[in-house]
């Protein structure tokens, strides 16, 4: 028999912070009712709970006797007396106990934390190469996380002290540059010449690059009025030889905030002296094109070629100019230009996107017998030249060939090659246009296309064949999961409308058994003793089982099992996750991948969950569909944070697949995600964003850190879809759009395309980034449609007319006096 969880009181306190009353239901638990194991974890979780609350003698005597127990958690009793040892200055000591929690190769979290401590007494004791190795390692490993700031301020220091003044500077930039909102540096300002470092004045030179790299990270950070004060310095300061580099800056910010004519104005008034200038007549392109001057805008960028017409920058600036006139619909103009681009590029990755362009403006011209014949043309060569075609999904100009038939009453050919593209069991984006489209032709029926999923979802099978018609949704590409934005330098061949378009038009302005309880689960999944632990997965008919865990293959595997099971019993959700983490980084077998999944859940770590369920079993989902492997669909597609998600939805009149769909499209439902323009947590909220939304919720006491809880972001984000969704009638895609650029760019694009139907619409959304999110947040809302809703929503709007009607002037920055 197994023993239950001998510390569920204590968890249950831990999971809501409350260290004290965890202590007291410790302290009621005899040594006697523990096996050594549990005594082992009983006296560990005293002594970590004592250091916290700052009892360090009795933590140390509690840790002590922790180990007296056993080892099975050496890395953590090492690290916790590394810590009271360093607090009581007992350095040598501390030095010992850090380094031993290495040895016992904990996950690589705790790792870092103790190099982190060990670089700090190096400093203590004025060992600056010692520090700078590890303070340098901890830099990349923790890049793009809040204590990378923390480590380069330190570096600083170091590099002071090893006679590197350089160095340090080139720290101190980065600090300057790259965090001007980090708690030591607040202080600091334009000039880094005058900036101090603990005291002292540093005397460091920023770059332009630097400045401009500053003021764009603080308007990130939602401190616009600093950064307009500091450019405002500056232009106090310019001479006639640096005047153009400030009003530049100046220009670029106010684009940023959404003042696109006062930008103008500023670049127009250096247009004789600088209309030679490439990156003017780029930055002049772009101030244009945000204020709606379509021919400044294009001329600008054409010029702009003209200065280099055969290099990189050249390229990029003519494929802009022709996708310019393109999105404001001067389609013979653009023709010209693509076809130019063709030409006199034909080896880059660009001319591709060209064709591509070519043949979608004669769908949109209605020479769909044309368009058909160039679709046709790239499938065919996509079948001879795949590598070179790869970025081109097979579905999507599939699809838009069905369209040319369908628009051109070829209604045989139109069906033939949406059923193909419908049958997709992964659901892609396609697979949903596909569906829709399939309703309108003559003769088709719903079980076709249910029969090429395999799929017979909640209330599908009843679909009734017309436009108003309910269905599921999707698309494509399950890959490209938790993967960083960042700039690379791509080779001709390799370039595309993704890799270039991005910084012109860049958004970075803006993944069982139901009857029992969550408890339930809960209980039979914190058994402690580890020779006897069971751990829960589900079957292949989504059924829960449990394992014995001495059954499983692989010694450390399932030592690591144990311990992460057994933090999950006392509540300490953040030290299981990473043990679980080390088992999924070191093996794909299915059993343990199972088990993965069922614990990342538990432990709230859906962003794991999530990845293994749509990463390692998207091949069963792909073969079997969802009525095959209902429950591997629902790991890949989980109801994540469920109860906060239900509850601010029914708060704010919003479906909860739509927040769930967001979280999955921007974070892949990782709670602490920070993008690299400062976007925090799960639904990905920019600063400034959150700071406008805590006015709306009357709650003045905003910091950009409380995003990273999961309830407040989830709270915070609930409203701003609240927001969004009245504004554009609660259509999804336009919803899914004003969330990542802004609702005062799809007011923009609904004035100059939103004459189409929406799957048009989509396609034709000007921004890459946009308009493959908006394809995500479609694909995800229509997969969560199908697998949690006893009725289908209402999606009959893929194949619709866009029903949101706008006129008069395009807004150029977000408004938040109404709504």
């Amino acid at each position: 028999e197994t023993t239950t969880n001998p510390f569920a009181a204590v968890r249950t306190f831990n999971q809501v912070g409350a260290k004290e009353g965890a202590l007291t239901e410790l302290y009621k638990i005899s040594d006697e009712s523990l096996s050594k194991e549990n005594r082992e974890w009983k006296y560990f979780e005293l002594g970590r709970l004592s250091y916290d609350l700052g009892r360090l003698e009795t933590a140390q005597e509690y840790l002590h006797r922790s180990i007296s127990e056993g080892e099975a958690l050496a890395a953590y009793q090492h690290y916790f007396l590394g810590l009271i040892h360093f607090d009581s200055k007992r350095f040598k000591k501390a030095r010992e106990h850090f380094q031993n929690s290495v040895r016992f190769k904990p996950p690589r979290n705790l790792i870092y934390k103790a190099q982190y401590h060990l670089a700090r007494l190096d400093i203590e004791e004025k060992h600056w190469n010692s520090a700078y190795n590890y303070l340098r390692r901890l830099y990349r490993h923790w890049r793009g996380e809040p204590e990378q700031a923390d480590v380069v301020w330190k570096l600083v220091r170091v590099e002071l002290q090893r006679k590197k003044k350089r160095q340090a500077c080139r720290w101190a930039t980065k600090i300057y540059s790259k965090f001007p909102v980090y708690d030591k540096a607040t202080d600091w300002g334009i000039d880094l010449q005058k900036a101090k470092y603990e005291g002292e004045v540093l005397g460091c030179v920023a770059s332009f690059g630097d400045q401009k790299s500053r003021i764009r990270r603080l308007q990130w950070a939602g401190r616009s009025d600093q950064a307009r004060k500091e450019i405002e310095e500056l232009v106090k300061r310019a001479t006639p030889k640096n005047r153009y580099q400030v009003d530049s800056m100046l220009a670029q910010f106010n684009v940023g905030e959404g003042y696109v004519s006062e930008a103008l104005k500023i670049l127009l008034s250096h247009y004789e002296k600088k209309k030679k200038d490439f990156s003017y007549l780029m930055l002049l392109g772009k101030a244009a094109s945000r204020a709606g001057e379509y021919q400044a805008a294009v001329g600008s960028y054409y010029a702009a070629f003209q200065l280099s017409p055969r290099g990189r920058s050249g390229r990029k600036a003519l494929f802009q100019a022709a996708f310019l006139s393109y999105q404001f619909q001067d389609y013979d103009g653009a023709v010209r230009k693509f076809t130019q681009f063709r030409k006199l590029f034909p080896r880059s990755g660009l001319s591709r996107d060209s064709l591509w362009h070519i043949s979608w403006i004669k769908y949109l011209k209605g020479d769909y017998e044309g368009a058909a014949n160039s679709f046709q043309s790239i499938l065919t060569q996509k079948r001879r030249h795949r590598r070179r075609w790869r970025q081109f999904e097979t579905e999507k100009i599939q699809y838009w060939l069905g369209m040319s038939y369908l628009r051109s009453d070829r209604l045989e050919k139109a069906k033939e090659l949406f059923l193909e593209v419908a049958g997709d069991r992964l659901l892609g984006y396609y697979s949903l246009a596909a569906q829709y489209r399939l309703l309108s032709v003559p003769g088709i029926q719903m079980s076709d296309v249910l029969q090429l999923q395999g799929v017979v979802s909640r209330g599908l099978a009843s679909m009734p064949l017309n436009p108003d018609a309910e269905n599921l949704v999707a698309e494509n590409g399950e890959a490209s999961l938790e993967r960083e934005t960042q700039e690379t330098q791509v080779s001709e061949e390799d370039e595309s409308e993704e890799s270039i378009n991005s910084s012109e038009e860049e958004v970075v302005e803006t993944s069982e058994d139901k009857e029992e309880t969550e408890e339930e689960v809960g209980a039979d999944s914190s058994e402690l003793a580890t020779n006897v632990l069971l751990v829960p997965w589900l079957n292949s008919k989504g059924e829960k089982e449990t394992t014995v865990l001495s059954e499983l293959k692989g010694k450390s595997l399932k030592k690591r099992l144990a311990t992460a099971y057994g933090f999950i019993g006392i509540g300490d959700y953040e030290a299981a996750k990473w043990e679980l983490y080390e088992i999924e980084r070191k093996t794909k077998k299915t059993q343990y991948l199972k088990i993965l999944m069922h614990a990342y859940q538990e432990v709230n770590a859906y962003n794991r969950s999530a990845y293994v369920g749509a990463i390692q079993f998207s091949h069963l989902r792909k073969q079997h569909g969802i009525k095959g492997v209902r429950y591997l669909w629902e790991y890949a597609y989980p109801q994540a944070f469920k109860s906060s998600v239900e509850n601010w939805a029914a708060r704010f009149q919003i479906e909860p697949e739509l927040s769930w769909s967001i979280m999955r499209a921007e974070t892949m439902f990782r709670a602490t995600a920070i993008s690299p323009v400062g976007a925090r947590g799960l639904m990905q909220i920019m600063p400034h964003t959150a700071r406008k939304i805590s006015q709306l919720l009357s709650e003045p006491k905003f910091d950009s850190s409380m995003l990273n809880d999961p309830e407040i972001n989830i709270r915070y984000g609930s409203r701003y879809l609240h927001r969004l969704s009245k504004l554009f009638e609660h259509q999804v895609p336009l919803v899914a759009a004003g969330y990542n650029a802004g609702p005062h760019r799809v007011e923009s694009w609904l004035r100059r395309f939103g004459d189409r139907d929406m799957d048009e619409f989509i396609e034709h959304i000007p921004f890459v980034e946009t308009r493959n999110y908006v394809k995500k947040v479609v694909r995800h809302f229509g997969v969560y449609n199908a697998l949690y809703r006893e009725k289908n929503l209402l999606m009959a709007w893929m194949a619709q007319p866009v029903p949101v009607k706008r006129d008069g002037p395009s807004p150029t920055r977000e408004s938040w006096e109404d709504l």
